[in-house]
Parts: structure tokens; C-alpha cells; sequence
């Protein structure tokens, strides 16, 4: 979930370039969206405070299959009505951070993986991160994570996400020290990233 950091940040970005507004209706960038019949913005979906369902691959009897955006924007058409209204409550949520990134890419033009190393990683000197889209994709030093299993053994837990944004973040401890000394001496985004990022 600490990728989420880096796609509220690219949202803002894009916010501060003039291409979107926190307030747009979601559906204007992404049109096959089903009408609930009341506005879902851009910032609803950032503080998770969309209505949207989540846990969406759970429900559909998804486990390790590969996810991936043209999947996820298939279960939410079936979604028939929002969990609360827009804005009413917090339920934090992937579903809104898997759409951000489907907003990002349309507006900017470039993949998700490719907007962020441009804005983000490549002038923090961030050399080492980027948003794995494609789960087959081999990555020199990488560390996986494992599961145990009920025998007392271990179980490689490789995601088989193409769908990133609320995940699929891959960094280092170096690079997000460069992150976190932006929040201090902003060179991306300025004053006004950080403040909308709090």
C-alpha cells in the first residue's frame, strides 16, 4: 500500500499541469463506468471515499489468477449500487487507486509506470523504483515475500498484479529516503504537493 503515496502524488501533479481537477466526475475519464446516479470525483477515490466496493477480486473467486485493469473495470460494471454515498464515510479501498492510475494514464498519455518514473523517480534520483505492470516481468534483487503454510512451512506469495496503483510499487530503502526528504526540501511538486498530500 505505500504505492498509494506515489499515485496520489501523480494525481496531484497532473492537477498542477492543468490536465485534471480533484474534482472531476470520474466518469469524465473514464466513461464505462456505470452511472450511479450521483458524483464520484477524483478526490473521493484518493481518500477513499468513494462508495465504490472493494475487494472486488475476493468476491469474483479470484485468488492467483493475473489481475488486471480491463478485468477490474469488468467487475465494477457489474457493481449495481455503491456501498454508502460519495463522501459520506471512509472504507479504505484498492478500487479507487486501481482507477486513479487508469485516470493518470489517460490524461497524461503515457503509461502509469512511465508518468511516475518521469515526474517522480527519475528527478528524486529514485534509481530503483518503479510500478512492476507486468507480474511476469524477472527483477534483478528482488525480495519476495512467503506465506506459511498449515505444515510449518513456507510458500513463495508472488503477486499476479498487472493492475498497479494501489500496489505494485518495487523500491528500496534508499530510494524512499530520497521520497521522504522531498516531503522536507520539495524539488518535485513544490510546497503545494506536500500540503496536499497531508
Amino acid at each position: 500500500s505505500m504505492a498509494k503515496a506515489f499515485t496520489a502524488a501523480a494525481v496531484v501533479l497532473l492537477a498542477q499541469q492543468g490536465k485534471l481537477s480533484l474534482d472531476d466526475d470520474i466518469r469524465k475519464h473514464i466513461p464505462e463506468l456505470p452511472d450511479f446516479g450521483v458524483r464520484i470525483t477524483v478526490r473521493h477515490l484518493l481518500h477513499h471515499t468513494s462508495g465504490l466496493r472493494c475487494g472486488l477480486w475476493d468476491v469474483a473467486g479470484w485468488r492467483e489468477d493475473v489481475h488486471t485493469e480491463d478485468d477490474m473495470l469488468e467487475l465494477l460494471s457489474r457493481q449495481k449500487e455503491l456501498s454508502f454515498r460519495p463522501g459520506a464515510t471512509y472504507a479504505y479501498c484498492n478500487t479507487g487507486y486501481e482507477l486513479l492510475t487508469i485516470i493518470i494514464k489517460r490524461v497524461s498519455g503515457q503509461s502509469f509506470r512511465e508518468f511516475t518514473r518521469a515526474n517522480i523517480f527519475e528527478p528524486l534520483g529514485m534509481k530503483s523504483s518503479f510500478f512492476r505492470d507486468d507480474h511476469a516481468e524477472v527483477v534483478k534483487n528482488v525480495a519476495y515475500g512467503y506465506d506459511p503454510t498449515s505444515g510449518g512451512t513456507f510458500r513463495a506469495a508472488f503477486p499476479h498484479w498487472d493492475a498497479v496503483g494501489a500496489t505494485g510499487l518495487l523500491t528500496t530503502a534508499e530510494d524512499l529516503a530520497l521520497w521522504e526528504q522531498n516531503s522536507y526540501e520539495p524539488r518535485v511538486g513544490g510546497k503545494a504537493l506536500i500540503e496536499q498530500l497531508r
